[in-house]
């Protein structure tokens, strides 16, 4: 497991279209789902920007560009069914923040080898049977000060 595609989305990363893509942008690319990908190119579209864009060649050969909050990281992994397994394996512990109402503001998984990963939130109930020690902070309900 490499730190660098579990959090940051670098040329080299391995991304997942769960549910494909239908003549998405200008090239009307189509991707089955279920498809994986590699990002072979990351640019800044303008240099006052920053959000960059990534081009990502799929497995079907065909090349779409997406911006980050489009792309689903699995790491170097080749599916995501091998990346979720990899996280389970080596994951040592949890970190949940709850909002005041009880919502889940942050799901940090850490991993055994000094990573952690961000999101997954659908991963508790395994991480749960797996024994994964999980630490829960709740935040406090801000008082409000009447003038």
């Amino acid at each position: 497991m490499n730190g660098k595609c579990l959090n940051n989305l670098e040329v080299g990363c391995r991304v997942w279209s769960a549910w494909g893509l239908h003549e998405h942008g200008h090239d009307k690319v189509s991707v089955p789902k279920n498809t994986g990908g590699t990002v072979i190119q990351k640019w800044n579209e303008f240099s006052t920007m920053d959000n960059p864009l990534y081009r990502v060649k799929w497995d079907t050969g065909q090349q779409s560009v997406h911006y980050y909050n489009t792309l689903y990281c699995i790491g170097r992994s080749q599916t995501e069914a091998a990346f979720t397994q990899s996280i389970l394996a080596e994951a040592s512990s949890v970190k949940i923040t709850r909002g005041p109402m009880g919502g889940i503001r942050r799901f940090t998984i850490f991993l055994k080898n000094g990573d952690w990963i961000e999101g997954m939130v659908q991963l508790q109930p395994q991480l749960e049977a797996a024994k994964v020690p999980i630490e829960l902070e709740q935040l406090e309900r801000k008082k409000r000060i009447r003038v």
